[in-house]
C-alpha cells in the first residue's frame, strides 16, 4: 500500500486486486475485526472509496489497455517535450451541442464531462480516479494533437463543491501534469467550498490550499 501511495497511477483489477496495511488474519489478530480481502483491501475499497486506485478495471487486459493508455499522454521523461499525436478534427470544428450543455440557470446541475469531450480532441479523454470524489473531474485529453491536463467541478455532484477528497484528487493530478510538462485546462463552475466543522475536522482550509 506504501508503495502504491506514491505511485502516479494505480490500477486495480475487480475482484482479483487487494491493497492492504495487512491482511485479513493480521486484522484480526491485531484489533479484532473479522473482514475479508475484497472488503478490506479489493478494488471497490481503494478506486472508489479511499482513493488510492486511481482506476479500477474488470480484468488484467483492462489493466494493460489502461496503463498504455495513460503512458500515451506523457513523455518517456518529464525533461521530454509530451508526445503529440495526429488530429483529424477540422480546424472549424464547432460543437453545437456546447450551447445546451451548460444550463442558463444556475440551479440545475448538469453533467461536465460532456463539455469536456466537446472541447478536446474527438476521442482524446482519459479520466482519473473516476469512481471518487466525483464532485470534481481530472482527465488527460488532447488539443489538435498535444496532451493537456483537464481539471473541471462536477455540477451533477454536490453542485460541484470542494471538499477535501476533491483537493487531494486535483492536487495530485496538478503534479503530475506539472512534472510531464503538460498544460492545464480548467472549466470552473463551483459555489464555493464545503463549510462547516465536517470540514474543518477534515483539514479542508489545508488541503485547499495545496490545490
Amino acid at each position: 500500500t506504501n508503495y502504491s501511495a506514491m505511485a502516479d497511477f494505480v490500477v486495480m483489477v475487480r475482484e482479483r486486486s487487494a491493497l492492504g496495511m495487512a491482511g485479513p488474519a493480521l486484522v484480526k489478530a491485531a484489533i479484532g475485526e473479522e473482514i475479508d480481502i475484497e472488503a478490506l483491501g479489493g478494488a471497490s475499497m481503494h478506486a472508489d472509496t479511499s482513493g488510492i486506485a486511481h482506476l479500477a478495471v474488470p480484468d488484467e487486459e483492462a489493466c494493460l489497455a489502461a496503463i498504455r493508455l495513460y503512458l500515451s499522454y506523457l513523455p518517456s521523461n518529464a525533461g521530454q517535450a509530451a508526445p503529440q499525436a495526429a488530429c483529424d478534427d477540422p480546424a472549424d470544428r464547432r460543437e453545437e451541442a456546447l450551447l445546451t450543455l451548460v444550463p442558463a440557470n444556475l440551479r440545475r446541475g448538469y453533467d461536465v464531462r460532456p463539455v469536456i469531450e466537446a472541447v478536446a480532441d474527438r476521442g482524446s479523454v482519459m479520466e482519473i480516479r473516476p469512481t471518487w470524489a466525483k464532485n470534481i473531474v481530472v482527465c488527460f485529453a488532447r488539443l489538435d494533437g498535444r496532451p493537456v491536463g483537464f481539471i473541471a467541478n462536477q455540477p451533477k455532484i454536490t453542485a460541484g463543491m470542494i471538499d477535501t477528497p476533491a483537493c487531494e484528487k486535483a492536487a495530485h493530478f496538478i503534479a503530475v501534469c506539472d512534472a510531464f510538462g503538460l498544460p492545464l485546462v480548467y472549466l470552473i463552475d463551483v459555489p464555493g467550498n464545503v463549510v462547516g466543522s465536517a470540514a474543518e475536522r477534515s483539514g479542508l482550509g489545508r488541503r485547499s490550499a495545496r490545490m
